[in-house]
Formats: structure tokens, C-alpha cells, sequence
């Protein structure tokens, strides 16, 4: 009977490690915030969500650039937007240089939606084509660099022109040494808009450290100063901040849990014991969470092990009815009503989760 226990513990320490050890090599949490989210039934739902996930407001990264003086805050704007312009994480990247414009493919291309529709009507007509195609040919002969002399074939009325400059008349943003500033004007400002969603928060991530590195790279004399804004901004450093405090409450907690332990029941071995619930729980849940999502995320993985720590209760339960006057297996049995029950309504607690419509918290469930 103490060789096939033993065996038996071998074997489940075996599978378990083995299960651990696959995890760890294949195991990659997701981060992005939209499994929590509802998946929206009406139209006007689903095109919220999808705004919410992929819209511009929710990829722009705003930066500002302080210290020095306004013509150096100037020139670092210039050349970071030049770097930033190179890389494929970002779709525009700008600072209110009119003659560097990039343009916004939306607004070309509902230029003419977007207009008042007198404005329409006039630009439209047989005197208002004629006046856009001069003042067009006017531009092409103009020394000045120009914008819009690339939308010549596809805007020949120049209604995005119109469109665009009405839009910086009616926003009136302020400007320092030709780029945004500050309304102190005491820090040039930029926009960056990701290629990614802002809930993607490990492509955000790479976008905000891509960021501080072309940052660092200009800033060689260390006089500038750069600060970060923005959906995704905020969700790193929410990431960054949440993992480091869970990591050190879950060591302090762990440890605590142990010491507890040893000094209740004063039995190395009750650690190894009550550990195995734990640990099996924890991998089975995994397990099954990617058999049945094929994926899952870091919030669920954080909270689950949270969650989880209920099984600990079984074994302390069994630890503190052990009694020299009767065997463990004894001692189970008789027991075994009672933690059956709390086993099954600890199940239908959890299994609630289930039935909601977020994905996250289905994988939680």
C-alpha cells in the first residue's frame, strides 16, 4: 500500500511537471483589454466596440517635448517625427508642420461628406470648378513648397485643403518656431497614431519604448525632456505597474502562507501536501481555459491564481481534523461530506462567470 502511494505521488509530481514545463515554453497571455469587453449585439454596439479597440482616439500617442530653448524644442520635434515617420508601428506622426503634412486618408477620402452642403454646391458648380482649377495652377507655379501638390490628381478642387484648413481655423492650436506648442509655450507637442489598437498592450509597448529610444537618440545632451500621454501610454504603464505589485504581493503572500503553515502544524512534508491542490488546480485551469478559448489573458491568469487559492482550504481542513487515533484515509472519509459541499458551492459561485458576455471573465469562470 506505501509503494503504490508513493508511486502514485511520483507520478502526479511527474505529470505535473511535465505540464509546467510545456507551459513555460508555450504559455503567452494575452493583454488586450477588449476580452473584457461586452460583444455588443446592435450594430451601433459593435461599431462602438470596434472604435473602442481600433479607432483613432484610441491609438494616438501624444507626446511633449520641454526644456531648452523654443528652437531647439523645434528642431528635436522635427527630427523625432522624421525617426518616428520610418518605423511601421506608427500610421502618421505629426507636429503641426504644415509643409511636412502627412495626409489623413479618412478625411480625403469623405472630403466632400464632411463639407457644409452650400460649401458643396459651390465648389460643385461650373463657376466654383473653374475657380479651384486656377488657384490650383496658381499653387503648381508658386516656388513655395506645397502640401497638397501631391493631391493634385485626386483632389482638384482642393476640398480637403479647405476641409483641413477650416479644421486647424476652428481648433486654433498654438504654435512655437512653426511646430505645436503648449499654450505657455514652454513644450512642443506631437501626435503619433500606432498602426496597432490601443488595447494591444504589447504592441503599445514597443511603440512607447520605440518612442523613448528615437527620443534618447536626438536628446544627445540630455537637456529635453520628453513626457508621454494617451490611451496606450496609460495602459503600459498600468501593466507595468500591476504586474510588479502582484509579482511582490503573490511572493509575500506565498511565503506568508507557508510560515503560517509550519508554525501551525510544525510538518515540513504538510507543505508539499498542501501545495499539490494548488498547483494541480492551477494547471488544469490553464489547460483547460486554452483547450476551450485557445488563448488567455493575463487578468483571468492573475486572478485565477487568486481565485484558486480556495483548494488550499481542503488540505488545511484535512491537516487540522488528523488525529493519532485514527488514520488519514479515515479522517478523509469522515470529512468528506463537508468538503464536498463546500466544493460544490464554491463551483456554482465560480461557474456564474460562465454565463456572462465577456470573454474574459467567461476564462475566469
Amino acid at each position: 500500500m506505501r509503494i503504490s502511494r508513493s508511486l502514485t505521488l511520483i507520478l502526479w509530481l511527474s505529470c505535473l511537471l511535465l505540464a509546467a514545463g510545456w507551459l513555460s515554453r508555450t504559455l503567452q497571455p494575452q493583454s488586450d483589454l477588449s476580452l473584457f469587453l461586452p460583444s455588443g449585439e446592435s450594430e451601433s454596439q459593435r461599431l462602438l466596440l470596434g472604435e473602442l479597440q481600433q479607432g483613432q482616439g484610441n491609438r494616438l500617442l501624444l507626446m511633449g517635448i520641454a526644456g531648452g530653448d523654443a528652437h531647439g524644442r523645434a528642431d528635436l520635434s522635427q527630427q523625432l517625427v522624421a525617426g518616428l515617420r520610418q518605423s511601421e508601428r506608427f500610421e502618421r506622426v505629426e507636429n503641426g508642420t504644415p509643409v511636412d503634412l502627412q495626409i489623413d486618408a479618412q478625411l480625403l477620402r469623405y472630403r466632400y461628406l464632411l463639407a457644409p452642403s452650400h460649401t458643396l454646391r459651390e465648389n460643385l458648380s461650373e463657376a466654383g470648378l473653374r475657380q479651384a482649377l486656377e488657384e490650383r495652377l496658381q499653387a503648381l507655379h508658386s516656388p513655395l513648397p506645397r502640401p497638397f501638390k501631391s493631391l493634385l490628381p485626386r483632389d482638384p478642387t482642393g476640398a480637403y485643403e479647405r476641409l483641413l484648413l477650416s479644421e486647424e481655423s476652428r481648433q486654433s492650436v498654438p504654435r512655437n518656431a512653426g511646430v505645436w506648442a503648449s499654450k505657455d509655450g514652454d513644450m512642443a507637442l506631437l501626435l503619433a497614431l500606432t498602426r496597432d489598437g490601443g488595447m494591444a498592450l504589447p504592441h503599445q509597448a514597443q511603440a512607447v519604448e520605440e518612442i523613448k529610444t528615437r527620443f534618447q537618440q536626438f536628446n544627445t545632451a540630455g537637456s529635453y525632456r520628453l513626457t508621454l500621454s494617451g490611451p496606450g501610454a496609460f495602459g503600459v504603464i498600468s501593466k507595468q505597474k500591476i504586474e510588479t505589485e502582484s509579482r511582490q504581493l503573490s511572493l509575500f503572500a506565498s511565503l506568508a502562507i507557508a510560515l503560517l503553515l509550519l508554525v501551525a502544524y510544525r510538518h515540513l512534508p504538510y507543505l508539499l501536501y498542501a501545495a499539490l491542490p494548488l498547483i494541480s488546480g492551477l494547471l488544469v485551469a490553464i489547460l483547460t481555459t486554452l483547450w476551450l478559448f485557445q488563448q488567455i489573458h493575463g487578468i483571468t491568469l492573475a486572478f485565477g491564481i487568486t481565485l484558486l487559492g480556495v483548494t488550499l482550504d481542503y488540505p488545511v481542513h484535512l491537516f487540522s481534523h488528523l488525529s493519532h487515533s485514527e488514520s488519514v484515509s479515515h479522517t478523509m472519509r469522515r470529512i468528506w461530506p463537508t468538503l464536498r459541499l463546500g466544493v460544490l458551492t464554491t463551483c456554482l459561485g465560480y461557474l456564474t462567470l460562465v454565463t456572462t458576455d465577456f470573454t474574459g471573465l467567461q476564462q475566469l469562470g
